[in-house]
């Protein structure tokens, strides 16, 4: 199935924007990229009681992160707030997958 205009120019722009050394962006697999953001534990989570049956999170730091796929049906947004809530897919617009490629935070 050929691609239309523009999930051709976004197909490129995701590729662009993997391929580019200055981007936020990395190739997380095939036609999926990747950004990561590093921040602080906070403290509720490193001292959860473990009364519910949760082992604390005791590193400083965690990633969350925002996956961008692109497919001859529809982009793909996937978003991990961090590693003890995992990743949520959904499809989203042509349009809202450019503005997430040009801004991934808007993703959280």
């Amino acid at each position: 199935m050929k691609l239309t205009a523009q999930r051709q120019a976004l197909r490129d722009a995701i590729i662009a924007a993997a391929r580019d050394p200055e981007s936020e962006w990395e190739v997380a697999n095939g036609n999926t990229i990747r950004y990561t953001e590093v921040r602080d534990t906070p403290q509720a989570m490193r001292t959860w009681p473990d009364a519910y049956g949760y082992t604390p999170y005791d590193r400083p730091t965690y990633e969350r992160h925002v996956f961008l796929s692109w497919s001859v049906d529809k982009p793909m947004l996937g978003v991990s707030h961090a590693p003890w809530t995992g990743r949520r897919d959904q499809f989203v617009t042509l349009k809202r997958a450019f503005e997430i490629l040009d801004d991934p935070t808007s993703a959280f």
